[in-house]
């Protein structure tokens, strides 16, 4: 065993609705090529379970995660990195 996850089956299952209503702001509806709906859960699922006070993001795409990210740990120190920013939203 590495290690225990710092988060609950129940405390994740719970946390849908928050999520949900989240995601129904978001600012881009269609992320083919991005992160789909089950990727953004987890990812903010992790960054609010680990309060990163720094996120380094490989890849932005149109930037849906780069939006979730900073609405997940808003205190947080973000740098977004890639190669090619023309899909970017």
């Amino acid at each position: 065993m590495i290690g225990t996850a710092p988060w609950k089956h129940d405390e994740l299952v719970g946390s849908l609705p928050a999520f949900w209503e989240l995601y129904e702001t978001r600012p881009i509806l269609h992320n083919d090529g991005g992160m789909r709906t089950p990727q953004l859960f987890a990812v903010w699922s992790i960054l609010r379970a680990l309060e990163p006070e720094l996120v380094v993001e490989s890849g932005v795409w149109k930037g849906l995660s780069t939006w979730l990210i900073e609405k997940a740990c808003p205190s947080a120190r973000v740098i977004s990195i890639d190669i090619d920013l023309f899909r970017r939203e």
